[in-house]
């Protein structure tokens, strides 16, 4: 048999889709993803056709591989919107047929599935997308980089596939209130970083080789083939640095994790980078009154928005602990208010409470019925009511503090939730707030909070180190 190319695929695919009515599942399979799986070097001896499973359901191609591994396929028509049935059709397939790895396909979308990501819906186990004609849903770079973790090498003996697999529940756990661009960010990052790793190792690789020396070889390669400012480096690691960290909490490393060996700094000096220290002034009580002003225009959600500002403010809060506040976590009593923030209980200032009083009722007559106390409306979904974005909590302040004519143009880009939140960190620490204290109230760890403060602030508070450590240890009798 002559050696199919991705072209011919594709052509035929062009043929058939000028007449989908015309096409059946079957001579998709057929035609087109009969030929498609040969290419991704799958052996068509191996190709069984609408078997029975367990559950007496009947598959559409399931592929006997070596070692005892199994590719369930399910086909669908020709420009077939997938649904989470089609999802879950197949996912009962593969479990059926105690397989892990499947493909639901058009002839065109190819999503692969794996049934072993541990805690998520069967709708969210797609944990990759490639598509034969190019819609640019990705970049078509990564588009064409994606396509081979389809294939029996990079699924069954190189084990690429499964750092796809893992990401996917990381996106689905971590990532699920972030906006689409800092998803794609994350999946960039953490993409190429797999693709690297696959291509240094002649074995199957393992989830215990994302470590700190592939990273700062990585990060090596990418200096030495672009020209990437030391920033973006930063970014990178911390995308990827994320996703490790989420590796590590849900017990899926084998070995310690080994991203602990490095720091920001320590990866700077290892690539031999220096990041310039701009010192941005922090957001002043004028700009804040200013931001607070042009929120009150918005009559939709104005009082919404004007209280994420002030709670931003009052609390320096995380933005996932701000977008998780429930409705429930809100307390009234005769004449005060509070807020359960990170299982404490804190008090709403004075000046807020009328604010939150009547947010309460607007939450009331809106029937929201989402337990979340923050929420968006969608108007094309018949007016259904979301949890709060962590992407839209970023528009709140950014798009609206560059929409302040009275503030200079330059200044205004600068202006942004991060810069909100650190000078909330700021303020707090100057005011004698300890590092403990901003942790309890801001949903922050330590380490987070330090990366906002100035080193020459925190070297003030710590004038008289010296004498209290002499004077005051409690084990200096033993010295």
């Amino acid at each position: 048999m002559f050696e199919i190319k991705l072209d011919y695929i594709i052509a035929k695919y062009n043929k058939i889709s000028e007449n989908p009515d015309d096409s059946s599942e079957d001579d998709i399979s057929h035609k087109i993803i009969d030929k498609f799986l040969i290419y991704l070097g799958y052996d068509e001896d191996n190709f069984h056709y609408e078997g029975i499973t367990n559950s007496k359901k009947f598959y559409d191609i399931l592929i006997d591989c070596p070692n005892n591994n199994k590719l369930i396929v399910e086909v669908k028509r020709i420009n077939h919107v997938f649904t989470d049935k089609d999802k879950a059709q197949l996912s009962g397939y593969i479990n059926d047929k105690k397989a892990e790895w499947g493909i639901l396909t058009n002839g065109n979308e190819y999503l692969l599935m794996n049934n072993l990501i541990s805690g998520i819906n069967s709708s969210d186990s797609c944990c990759l997308k490639y598509e034969l004609i190019k819609n640019y849903t990705t970049s078509s770079n990564m588009n064409d980089m994606i396509l081979k973790y389809f294939s029996y090498k990079y699924i069954f003996e190189k084990k690429a596939s499964r750092y796809f697999a893992e990401f996917q529940g990381f996106k689905v756990k971590s990532l699920s209130n972030s906006s689409k661009s800092s998803i794609k960010q994350y999946q960039s990052a953490n993409y190429n970083f797999f693709e690297y790793i696959t291509n240094s190792i002649n074995y199957a690789v393992k989830i215990d080789d994302l470590t700190s020396r592939y990273l700062i070889e990585y990060f090596r390669f990418l200096l030495e083939q672009k020209k990437l400012k030391p920033v973006t480096i930063v970014n990178k690691y911390r995308y990827i640095k994320s996703f490790v960290d989420f590796l590590e909490k849900e017990d899926i490393l084998n070995n310690k994790n080994d991203f602990t060996k490095i720091t920001e700094n320590s990866l700077m000096q290892q690539l031999n980078l220096t990041i310039e220290n701009i010192v941005i002034t922090p957001v002043t009580q004028k700009e804040i009154t200013l931001l607070l002003d042009y929120q009150k225009n918005d009559t939709r959600n104005g009082l919404r928005n004007i209280l994420i500002t002030k709670l931003i403010c009052y609390l320096a809060l995380d933005i996932n602990t701000l977008s998780n506040i429930k409705f429930d976590d809100l307390k009234f009593n005769k004449k005060s208010c509070s807020l359960i923030i990170n299982n404490r209980t804190l008090p709403i200032p004075e000046s807020m409470i009328d604010d939150f009083i009547k947010y309460k009722k607007q939450w009331e007559k809106d029937k929201v019925k989402i337990p979340y106390l923050f929420y968006t409306t969608y108007k094309e979904d018949s007016g259904k009511h979301r949890q709060i974005k962590t992407g839209t909590i970023h528009e709140i302040i950014n798009q609206s503090f560059n929409k302040i004519e009275s503030i200079e143009k330059s200044r205004r880009k600068h202006l942004t939730y991060s810069l909100l939140k650190a000078s909330a960190i700021k303020y707090l620490y100057d005011n004698k707030f300890s590092l403990e204290e901003i942790s309890a109230i801001s949903g922050l760890n330590i380490d987070s909070i330090l990366k906002y403060l100035d080193t020459k602030e925190i070297n003030k508070r710590c004038a008289n180190l010296n004498n209290h450590l002499l004077n005051n240890h409690p084990l200096s009798k033993l010295f």
